[in-house]
This record gives structure tokens, C-alpha cells and sequence, in this order.
């Protein structure tokens, strides 16, 4: 067999090992991986439950470390590039000309910056721009816009369409979604029936599904409003 096709056919077996066109996939590899370095007899295995708390909030108490291989198993889930690049959009459309220049003039460790999905905050010594994002379909570019959309820019979601009664719930660790962006969110859909937050402040982003205590602490809640419609 040539080489370049021997080739080849690694480099195929290494992208389908760990993914390709997805942004963070689940794998066989990455199941490999889980199962030897989380489980309870490894030595690794704080070291598993870290990293999952550096990317969603830190919880120790509420984490089942026996089911850390299957958690590894099955996280991360994976998802399109293009949808982590629509995520991007949304944030970075809270840009404004004066935002963005504050940007690219950056440099050194006297300037920071964080962001929200909702608002996005440029810190400099001396200023705080701060403009709301657009809640809007993905960005292909303004010809693609055009062909897709029968416009430059992609229009932004109706939320005014969304009647289907609606309870958010939130908690004050979750990483990827922030108490003010809830907040945000509650103010533009038109029947919010309730905005409960999970009366634990450590509950991160993953305990919705993998605490030791959601059902008290959410599901149970959740069952009871289903119940009323």
C-alpha cells in the first residue's frame, strides 16, 4: 500500500477518534480515557471530576464520583462548529464600533475583559463599554445572508412568538448560564409562569443532570408545575 494512502487512512482513524466539524464530540477514545484515569480506584480521579468543574462550576458535594467513567462516557456530548460559532455571534454582536477598537488596541496585563450571553463587558483601566447583544439567526455573511434571509444581516428571533406557558430555572453557579442573562430572558417572553432558582448556591451547570440531590432540589419541582398544565 503507498504510503500517502497509509496515511491517509490514519489520519481518518484519528479524526473519527476524536472528532471533526464538532467542537468538544464524545468518542470512543474519550470513553477509553474516562473509564481508565476517573474510575475509583485511579489515582486520576479528582483530577476527572477538576476538569469537568473548571469548564461548568465547582461542586464537589454533588458529585457522584463512582459514575464518573460513565459521566466520561457520555461527556462532552459534542456539538456543531457552527453552533459554538453561532454562540459566538450572538456575544460578539454586543460589539459596538467603539467596543470593538477598545479591543484591538488590547495588550499586556493592565487590560482585562469577561463576558455574559447577553451583555458583553470591556473592562480598560479608564472605561466600561457595555451593549446589549442581539438574540438573532446565525451570521453566514452578508451573501449568504442575502440568498438565505433576503437581507444583509440575519433577523432576529420573535420571541413574542413563544406562548407555551414557560418556567426558567436557574442557579447562581451555573457558568454557562448566568443569573442576569436569565433575568434577560424572562423580561422578552411573553408567559413566564415562574422564574425559580435551585436553592443550592454551589448547583452548577452539570448537576442539572448529574447531582447527587436534583430530584429535591429541581426535578421534583418540575414534575409539580408539569402536573399543572
Amino acid at each position: 500500500m503507498p504510503i500517502n494512502s497509509v496515511i491517509q487512512s490514519l489520519k481518518f482513524v484519528l479524526l473519527k477518534m476524536i472528532g471533526v466539524y464538532e467542537f468538544l464530540p464524545n468518542s470512543e477514545f474519550l470513553t477509553l480515557v474516562g473509564g481508565l484515569f476517573c474510575k475509583d480506584d485511579a489515582l486520576t480521579q479528582k483530577l476527572c471530576g477538576n476538569v469537568l468543574f473548571l469548564m461548568c462550576g465547582f461542586n464537589q458535594d454533588q458529585l457522584n464520583t463512582t459514575l464518573l467513567p460513565v459521566i466520561m462516557g457520555h461527556l462532552p456530548a459534542g456539538s456543531s462548529t457552527n453552533q459554538l460559532l453561532h454562540y459566538a455571534q450572538g456575544i460578539n454582536s454586543g460589539c459596538d464600533k467603539t467596543s470593538m477598537s477598545t479591543l484591538s488596541t488590547w495588550a499586556g496585563d493592565t487590560k482585562w475583559w469577561r463576558y455574559e450571553t447577553s451583555k458583553l463587558a470591556l473592562y480598560t483601566p479608564g472605561s466600561i463599554v457595555i451593549s446589549s447583544a442581539k438574540y438573532r439567526e446565525f451570521n453566514y455573511g452578508m451573501i449568504k445572508n442575502l440568498a438565505t434571509y433576503g437581507s444583509l444581516t440575519p433577523p432576529d428571533y420573535d420571541l413574542s412568538k413563544i406562548t407555551a406557558p414557560v418556567f426558567l430555572h436557574w442557579s447562581d453557579n451555573d457558568w454557562m448560564a448566568d443569573p442576569k442573562d436569565v433575568r434577560e430572558l424572562e423580561s422578552k417572553l411573553p408567559n413566564v409562569q415562574g422564574s425559580i432558582r435551585v436553592p443550592l448556591t454551589e448547583f452548577n451547570h452539570l448537576d442539572y443532570m448529574w447531582a447527587i440531590d436534583a430530584k429535591p432540589l429541581l426535578y421534583d419541582t418540575v414534575l409539580e408545575n408539569m402536573k399543572k398544565y
